[in-house]
């Protein structure tokens, strides 16, 4: 499965996105994605945080549902390392 980081916003208005296999990752944190991704979407799309353009907003997309990035979703370890992992690899 691919997890995917869009970064969105920001001055120029221009998404940036980077892209992990999580095969090579542990079956723990694709469980993790696979039974809270569904939970967090029904709450997250009645939470959507204000639309801020010049400010970078981060969006991750699992299996095709995007959700906005906060602390919420960040709750396990390994997902918030790749997150930030990810920030690092962002491109047009």
């Amino acid at each position: 499965m691919i997890l995917k980081l869009i970064q969105s916003g920001g001055f120029a208005g221009r998404s940036r996105f980077a892209e992990e296999d999580l095969s090579c990752h542990s079956l723990k944190l694709q469980e993790y994605l696979d039974s809270h991704f569904s939970a967090l979407q029904g709450k997250m799309m009645s939470h959507l945080p204000p639309l801020q353009r010049d400010a970078f907003q981060y969006f991750v997309e699992y299996k095709g549902t995007r959700l906005p990035v906060d602390e919420k979703i960040k709750l396990e370890p390994e997902f918030a390392e790749i997150l930030e992992m990810l920030k690092s690899k962002l491109h047009y």
